[in-house]
């Protein structure tokens, strides 16, 4: 393992002109999934809490009522509601499944060409994360779509047969494919939500995003596993965000490794520190060159290199009113 990581830290980054080229030529592409995948993101989310809003559920007493009156198996099963909801909305069903699907596609291109952009400036990032975003957003999507179809499927076939038992209906909306659709669409949910999570930290430290950007990406990775609302507003956000990181057009200024085709570290805390005190100095002294390039770095203000005004102390009033 540290063989392997020393020879990764050994090479060398791509060449930056070959670099920007290549960028170039996909920021278009880039920006337009990016969008894609935020708007589909958040109207997934949307249309299944507008669809599934009005489904019949199914409550823990109203399902264990027959068991409690000594029927095993009744006739017709308590979730037989539900699975005529699903059969009523069959298309609603499937356009959900493709928003979703579409959506993690979209998600996954965006992803890529960032962690392309990384790696190119960083070469120590792990080859593998790159599969983590292929394998993430196709089985999210291919399986999310998938369990869509399945459930409708199963529950027009129930509603169309004869038996209304608890076997037939469990059968129809629990059935094999339906249950590994299911885990497959989560194994990719949380592939999806790491990729997310790798490429913000890697694509942080290269100077890409900037802290705020990286830290709410990591968010957005946490949440995409662990939903805890359910519209999916932040990760839209974080999305559509990227659009104008990748066409150049960031409201604060392009980070500088998007220009260089190098990695440009974001400054520490103490670095901050330490250029701010730099700057002041160098503008006192009359050398402007060093004020305006720590401005440029974004480690200084252009109106914060000015020392704050001392206070007057009572010994300078004194002197002041006897003037």
């Amino acid at each position: 393992m540290a063989r392997t990581r020393k020879i990764a830290d050994l090479a060398p980054p791509a060449d930056p002109a070959e670099t920007l080229s290549w960028e170039q030529e996909h920021r278009r592409p880039a920006a337009i999934a990016a969008a894609v995948a935020g708007i589909l993101t958040l109207a997934g989310g949307l249309y299944q809490v507008v669809f599934l809003g009005d489904a019949p559920n199914v409550g823990v007493i109203q399902a264990m009522t027959p068991a409690l009156d000594g029927q095993v198996d009744v006739s017709p099963s308590p979730r037989t509601a539900f699975a005529q909801f699903l059969a009523d909305h069959f298309g609603q069903l499937v356009i959900a499944g493709v928003l979703t699907a579409v959506g993690a596609l979209a998600s996954g291109y965006a992803l890529w060409f960032l962690m392309r952009a990384t790696m190119a400036r960083r070469p120590e990032v792990p080859a593998f994360a790159r599969w983590v975003i292929v394998v993430g957003s196709v089985t999210f999507g291919l399986f999310s779509l998938l369990l869509s179809l399945f459930q409708g499927i199963g529950a027009k076939n129930y509603i169309d047969g004869a038996s209304r038992t608890r076997d037939a209906v469990d059968t129809a909306l629990s059935g094999t494919p339906i249950e590994l659709s299911l885990i497959l669409a989560y194994v990719g949910r949380l592939s999806l939500g790491l990729a997310f999570v790798l490429v913000c930290i890697n694509a942080m430290r290269a100077g890409l995003l900037t802290r705020f950007m990286g830290i709410l990406g990591c968010l957005v990775g946490a949440l995409f596993v662990i939903p805890l609302v359910s519209l999916p507003i932040v990760q839209s956000f974080w999305l559509v965000a990227l659009v104008p990181l990748f066409l150049a057009q960031w409201p604060n200024g392009t980070p500088r490794a998007w220009l260089s085709g190098k990695a440009e570290p974001w400054p520490s805390s103490a670095e901050v520190r330490e250029q701010r005190m730099a700057a002041q100095k160098a503008k006192k002294a009359g050398h402007d060159d060093v004020f305006e390039d720590a401005v440029d770095r974004g480690a200084i203000d252009e109106g914060g290199a000015e020392p704050a005004p001392v206070p007057r102390t009572n010994a300078a009033r004194r002197r002041r009113k006897r003037r």
